[in-house]
């Protein structure tokens, strides 16, 4: 502890006020490390803090003898990732010597066009383009800067980041389209379709044929369930065919349905407005079903239709007035994805 290394229970206190306007002191991680530093009369001179092995906080005296706090900035570097699917893309991004964080962060800039869940198969290929903290020998990914999948299945896709002078941040198609759509590739993270739409489906259990205007989700009871757009909730009931279910009202016309829950999420009443991707329920088996799944529909000015074939529109696109200033980025990191160097274009 401090104690033990000479410094006075006033000058703990004095170096956690100092520290506090940047780090929660009452909440620090184990591991952390510190050094003390003192001049060759014994005088304190400065307090290095590493939460973690790349960031460092330095507490030192100013001129007056308050102590003062401040951050050492890492330093930035543009790196090239690319790899190959063997199974996962979890998987061939580590291999790639990437990161568990820019697995994730690389799969929720496509998740509007790739279920990774399904959509991935072996020799899929991807790049990307990552800014990195590095300090202390260490660097830690900061942001992806552009990335790209070509599959068997989903084609292939890229991303561009791009934020404009008004502070507008976003992902975007080399055409200049956000890649976030108007709704969700699917509602949650499944095992398998184990009915797709179909206007003449054998139902399992009445062993009768008629329409089956959704799609079942096979999925573990628990599963969370996630609204596939912004909206409102008009419905949480049950029926003896859906079981517990949820219907949402969303723009321009769009109506979505989530039945044969096991329970609903806490706060989901009429009513209710949810954000795209908001947890609203759970996969179950309720009602008449031959095991757990999710049967998922959605419709359009009432009229019911097939959401695997459903065209999906983009939120927002590039603001014709940045139109320049984004074909300068898309140009740099389009040349950066093909293995050029930073900075270079031509």
């Amino acid at each position: 502890s401090l104690r033990s290394q000479g410094i006075s229970p006033k000058e703990i206190n004095e170096l956690k006020k100092a520290l506090s306007s940047m780090v929660n002191v009452n909440s620090l991680p184990l591991e952390s490390k510190y050094c003390l530093i003192h001049n060759s009369r014994g005088e304190f001179v400065k307090f290095i803090y590493n939460p973690n092995p790349i960031d460092t906080y330095i507490v030192s005296p100013s001129l007056s003898g308050e102590l003062k706090v401040y951050k050492k900035e890492p330093i930035l570097k543009v790196v090239r990732v690319e790899g190959e699917i063997e199974d996962s893309l979890y998987n061939a991004m580590l291999k790639a010597k990437g990161s568990p964080e820019l697995s994730i962060g690389f799969a929720n800039i496509f998740s509007w066009q790739i279920d990774f869940n399904t959509e991935s198969r072996r020799g899929d290929t991807f790049k990307l383009i990552v800014e990195e903290e590095e300090q202390n020998n260490f660097s830690r990914p900061r942001r992806i800067l552009a990335a790209q999948y070509e599959g068997k299945l989903t084609g292939k896709h890229t991303a561009i980041l791009f934020e404009d002078s008004n502070g507008q941040r976003d992902y975007y198609t080399p055409e200049g389209k956000s890649l976030k759509k108007a709704f969700l590739r699917a509602p949650l993270k499944y095992k398998y379709i184990s009915s797709p739409f179909s206007y003449s489906r054998l139902h399992p259990i009445l062993r009768i044929r008629r329409p089956h205007l959704g799609i079942d989700y096979a999925a573990p009871i628990g599963t969370p369930v996630v609204a596939i757009a912004e909206g409102v909730v008009t419905m949480v009931s049950y029926a003896n065919d859906c079981g517990r279910y949820i219907k949402i009202k969303h723009l321009k016309g769009y109506e979505s349905v989530y039945a044969h829950l096991s329970r609903y999420a806490k706060g989901i009443k009429k009513g209710v407005h949810v954000r795209q991707g908001q947890i609203i329920g759970y996969v179950g088996s309720s009602g008449l079903s031959t095991g757990p799944h999710l049967y998922f529909a959605i419709s359009k000015n009432g009229k019911r239709i097939n959401f695997l074939k459903m065209k999906m529109p983009s939120i927002s696109s590039i603001n014709p007035e940045y139109i320049s200033q984004f074909e300068e980025i898309k140009k740099e990191y389009l040349s950066l994805l093909n293995g050029g160097e930073y900075g270079k274009t031509s």
